[in-house]
């Protein structure tokens, strides 16, 4: 007597519909979950750039620049142009979302800051300078504001997350992310 061994033509498509449902209802959230890293690591990487000009202004004793094109979604930090990934960009708050409470809180106290942005929902608080903001540090690494002065930067993913960038007048970076209970 004879006995066979493999699979049958019906059990190997039988694995491959299984796992074809498993692919096909784990896809949109390993996408939403790589649009999420890569948000992060976009703002991560603008507060990396924001430290970065802070420790070259101690350095070098000398003023140090950032711009940020929020048409282009770009940052020109040490000479050098970095884009942000496709899918990520500079985007003001809607009306349905409420700022970091460090963000309204420096908007609510604006009034008396001629430099502070007065809109925490406006994409950032720099001066403008056309399409391009300007943030520099002084020599002393601190940022070129008043004291007191929070300065802020929103991004946003191609599915709506968000991440706010902050930035204090003593050089202190922050990244928050937005989640159903707020920003954190």
């Amino acid at each position: 007597m004879r006995t066979e061994t493999g699979f049958s033509m019906l059990e190997t498509l039988g694995v491959i519909l299984v796992f074809s449902v498993l692919a096909a209802i784990c896809a949109p959230s390993v996408t939403k979950a790589n649009r999420a890293y890569q948000l992060t690591s976009s703002a991560q990487q603008i507060a990396q750039e924001i430290q970065r000009a802070k420790i070259n202004a101690l350095s070098q004793t000398s003023r140090q620049t950032l711009v940020f094109n929020t048409t282009k979604n770009t940052i020109t930090a040490h000479g050098t142009q970095i884009t942000l990934p496709d899918g990520i960009r500079f985007e003001a708050l809607p009306s349905t979302v409420m700022p970091p409470t460090m963000v309204q809180q420096a908007a609510q106290n604006s009034i008396a800051l001629t430099s502070q942005q007065s809109d925490a929902r406006s994409v950032v608080s720099l001066p403008d300078l056309a399409t391009q903001h300007e943030f520099a540090m002084n020599a002393k690494g601190l940022p070129e504001v008043e004291p007191g002065v929070v300065n802020w930067l929103y991004l946003v993913s191609s599915d709506g997350q968000r991440a706010a960038i902050t930035i204090t007048s003593a050089g202190s970076v922050e990244v928050l992310t937005l989640h159903d209970n707020g920003w954190k």
